[in-house]
C-alpha cells in the first residue's frame, strides 16, 4: 500500500494511505453482540465506503472540504485502521484483575522456590556463560533457563541419592520457570519496573538463584501493591492519539474542534459538540459501542485537547510525534 507524506496535513505530519481495497459493510456493523477480535481483524481489511465517511462528517462545518473529499476519506480510513489495530491489541491483553492474579501467583511460586532451596544446599554450578547481558531486561529470558538447568540437575541427583528435598527443589524450579516464561507482557513489565538497574542477575550457583528469586519476589509484591493502589482503567494513549489525528483532520478542512461534556449547565459526561459527536461516531465504527462508552470517548477528547494546548503553548518542549 503506497504512502505519501503531505507536510500540509497538520503539525504532526500525517501519513496518507491510498490504494484501499473496495470497501463494503455498513456503518456501525460492529455491534456489541459480535466477537471483538474476529470482527476487528475483518474490519482492518474493510475500510469505510465514501458514503459512510460522508455520514460521519455530515454535521461538521468543513468549508475547505470541497475538492478534497477523497483525500479526507483516505485519511479517515487510515486513522480508523490504526484505531482498529489498537482495539485488537487491547482485546488480547489481560485485564487488571488477571494481571493481579498473575502477579500473586508468581510471587507465591517465587516464595515456594526460595523455601525449597533453603531445605537443600545443592552443589550445582553452571558452566556456560550467558548469551545476553544478565540485567533486568533479560531476567525473564535467562533466569527461567537457569531454573530448568537446576531442575534437571536436582532430578538426576535425586534419582541417584533418593533425596526427597531435591525432588521438591526440582519441581519448584520447574514450576517457577514455566510461570516466568509464560508470564504475559503486562505483568512482566510491571515487575521489571520494580527491579533495580544492575547487572548482577547472572546465576551460576544455587545461592545466585535464590538471590535473584528473592529480588523478583520483592519486585512482584511491590508491583502488585502499586497496581492495586492505582486502580482505574488501564491507560490508552493510542486512542488519545487517534483523537488528536481526528482533530487535525477537522481543522485541516476548516472546521473547529471543541469539546463540551455539559448539557446546558448540567454535566452529562458525554460529548455534545459536533466535533465530539463526530469522534464518538467514528469510534463506534471501530469496535462494539459498549466497549467505548460516550464517557470514555469524552475522557479521550479532554486528554487530546489538553495535550494539543500544551504542545501549542509558547516555549513548549513537546516535539512533533512525541505523543
Amino acid at each position: 500500500m503506497p504512502k505519501r507524506v503531505n507536510p500540509k496535513w497538520g503539525w504532526t505530519g500525517m501519513v496518507r494511505l491510498e490504494g484501499y481495497a473496495s470497501p463494503d459493510g455498513a456503518l456501525g456493523e460492529l455491534d456489541s453482540h459480535s466477537e471483538p477480535a474476529g470482527d476487528q481483524r475483518q474490519a482492518l481489511h474493510r475500510p469505510l465506503a465514501g458514503a459512510q465517511c460522508d455520514d460521519l462528517i455530515k454535521d461538521l462545518d468543513l468549508p475547505l472540504l470541497d475538492g478534497h473529499r477523497t483525500e479526507c476519506h483516505d485519511w479517515l480510513n487510515w486513522i480508523r485502521e490504526d484505531a482498529l489495530r489498537e482495539c485488537l491489541r487491547r482485546s488480547q491483553q489481560p485485564t487488571r484483575a488477571e494481571i493481579h492474579e498473575a502477579l500473586d501467583q508468581t510471587g507465591q511460586l517465587l516464595r515456594h522456590f526460595v523455601d525449597a532451596s533453603e531445605q537443600r544446599h545443592a552443589d550445582w554450578i553452571v558452566e556456560e556463560s550467558p548469551i545476553l547481558a544478565p540485567g533486568p531486561l533479560t531476567v525473564f529470558w535467562l533466569f527461567p533457563r537457569r531454573l530448568r538447568t537446576l531442575a534437571d540437575y536436582a532430578k538426576k541427583k535425586a534419582r541417584h541419592a533418593d533425596i526427597a528435598e531435591l525432588v521438591v527443589l526440582a519441581n519448584a524450579a520447574d514450576r517457577l520457570a514455566d510461570v516466568l516464561m509464560l508470564l504475559d507482557w503486562a505483568s512482566s513489565d510491571k515487575i521489571s519496573r520494580e527491579l533495580p538497574e544492575a547487572y548482577d542477575y547472572e546465576v551460576r550457583h544455587l545461592v545466585d538463584a535464590v538471590r535473584i528469586a528473592q529480588r523478583l519476589e520483592h519486585a512482584t509484591r511491590t508491583a502488585l501493591e502499586t497496581s492495586k493502589k492505582r486502580g482505574g482503567p488501564l491507560p490508552q494513549p493510542t486512542m488519545v492519539q487517534v483523537v488528536i489525528w481526528l482533530a487535525e483532520l477537522v481543522e485541516r478542512y476548516g472546521g473547529t474542534f471543541t469539546h463540551n461534556p455539559y448539557v446546558g449547565t448540567a454535566y452529562d459526561g458525554s460529548p455534545q459538540t459536533p466535533a465530539g459527536l463526530f469522534v464518538l461516531n467514528f469510534m463506534w465504527t471501530c469496535k462494539p459501542p459498549l466497549s467505548a462508552s460516550p464517557q470514555t470517548v469524552s475522557n479521550w477528547m479532554a486528554a487530546a485537547i489538553k495535550w494539543r494546548n500544551r504542545a501549542r503553548a509558547p516555549n513548549s518542549e513537546i516535539r512533533e510525534r512525541s505523543f
